[in-house]
């Protein structure tokens, strides 16, 4: 019994610290902001941790972790879809998934997204593992749709892996350096222009 209540204590200490980083950013959580509110005294996260740094690269990866869950989950529907030879589906996937990354970058500096990549970049730790699972996840996306092009989904003179780094770029990018008016751009045009440059066109029969 003792071990199951350390194992949720921990768990909970966790949990609240990665939603204060959510909301607040890293720089703007304390270690009395998460005792008090995973109702602990201080000491007790230095007993769980070691140090406060340590709960705080544990909550990082948490929120980047859960923020990245649709992405994975798009990931997966569209690897499916390839698997199916369903075209439709596939590029509906996608489709999707650019307005959604899109739309959580023009929430600019306070959004989420850019509250945890602030605070994720600021540990080499954290860093570390940030990259680690983006080259994992562009790689993933690279062969998928290098595979649609090999099927005809994808259009053969389209640099694939290019198109998906500058939109990768982009959609994160504008939180921390686009204007109001790069904000503004509607999320479905960004969908349409990346469909447009990277889907191939099929072929009109009599």
């Amino acid at each position: 019994m003792k071990d199951t209540n350390n194992v949720e204590t921990r768990e909970r200490i966790v949990t609240t610290a990665a939603r204060l980083v959510s909301q607040r950013g890293r720089r703007h959580v304390r270690v009395v902001d998460v005792a008090k509110s995973s109702h602990v005294a201080a000491p007790t996260i230095y007993y769980y941790f070691g140090s406060f740094e340590r709960l705080m690269s544990e909550a990082q990866e948490l929120v980047y972790q859960q923020l990245s869950a649709p992405l994975k989950a798009s990931l997966a529907q569209a690897e499916s879809a390839l698997e199916r030879g369903d075209e439709e589906s596939f590029w509906d996937v996608i489709g999707s998934h650019l307005e959604s990354a899109w739309r959580s970058g023009q929430q600019g500096r306070e959004s989420s997204v850019a509250k945890v990549l602030t605070g994720v970049l600021a540990s080499d730790e954290t860093t570390a593992k940030f990259e680690q699972m983006i080259d994992e996840t562009y790689a993933r996306w690279s062969q998928m749709m290098q595979q649609g092009q090999r099927l005809g989904w994808v259009r053969e003179d389209a640099d694939v892996e290019a198109l998906i780094a500058i939109f990768w770029s982009s959609s994160v990018g504008q939180a921390f350096l686009g204007g109001d008016r790069m904000r503004a751009l509607h999320a479905p045009r960004v969908r349409e222009t990346f469909l447009a440059m990277s889907r191939a066109k099929k072929a009109v029969t009599d």
